[in-house]
């Protein structure tokens, strides 16, 4: 069975977008990319589901702060074909990371599995 995980890097690299899982990008941010982030399962109390969390790390070229919004749009719209994804419509706020000389925010998606 192929993981969310799995799912969500094929449909962004489909798109063009570069992926790397958490701790894989080294260096500075010249390109755009997003890190693919599992943060995790948890028990939706009264209910018969469990969701799992999942965050996508934007980042892009410090440059960029004009394009940052485009950038997220085309992701959103990967991402829409995600069977089974849900977007929780958060979006944090876009800040600079001086360690690799980027602007970066993150949106977060949920999948809901059945418990067992």
């Amino acid at each position: 069975m192929i993981s969310m995980c799995e799912k969500i890097r094929k449909a962004l690299e489909a798109a063009g977008i570069d992926t790397y899982a958490p701790g894989q990008h080294k260096g500075d941010c010249l390109e755009p990319y997003v890190i693919i982030k599992n943060d995790g399962q948890g028990e939706i109390i009264g209910t018969a589901s469990k969701r799992n969390t999942i965050d996508i790390i934007i980042y892009a070229p410090i440059a960029w702060y004009s394009k940052v919004d485009i950038f997220v749009a085309d992701v959103q719209a990967a991402l829409k074909q995600v069977r089974g994804l849900c977007d929780t419509y958060y979006q944090s706020p876009v800040l600079p990371d001086d360690d690799k000389n980027a602007y970066t925010t993150s949106l977060r998606y949920e999948r809901y599995l059945p418990k067992k």
